[in-house]
């Protein structure tokens, strides 16, 4: 049998911890914007889109209730979802895009 030498790990750098080595080039990820009016809008804009998913699969249930109320209500989900692309962080923002706007 070979036996192989097997060598201990190098001790770390002191004082050395990657997502601090990097965070003086990434912006405030709760910048001001998060604060603002627009992080309020994203807010009621779950709340909406979680409660007209909710009100929908209730209603397909229900056989006396007219049309419209399922046409209202998918019409309020599609527009809450649609919303989520005009609310969105730009990337400048996000701390986990990378330059070319990837997730990292």
């Amino acid at each position: 049998m070979v036996k192989e030498k097997k060598e201990s790990p190098k001790p770390p750098q002191a004082g050395w911890r990657p997502d601090l080595a990097e965070q003086g080039e990434r912006p405030d990820p709760m910048g001001k914007r998060y604060h603002s009016g627009w992080g309020i809008a994203k807010i009621v804009n779950w709340v909406v889109m979680a409660l007209s998913g909710i009100v929908f699969f209730v209603i397909i249930w229900l056989p006396d209730l007219a049309m419209w109320a399922t046409i209202s209500v998918s019409a309020v989900f599609i527009a809450t979802v649609l919303m989520l692309f005009i609310l969105q962080s730009p990337k400048d923002v996000n701390p986990y895009l990378d330059e070319n706007g990837t997730a990292v």
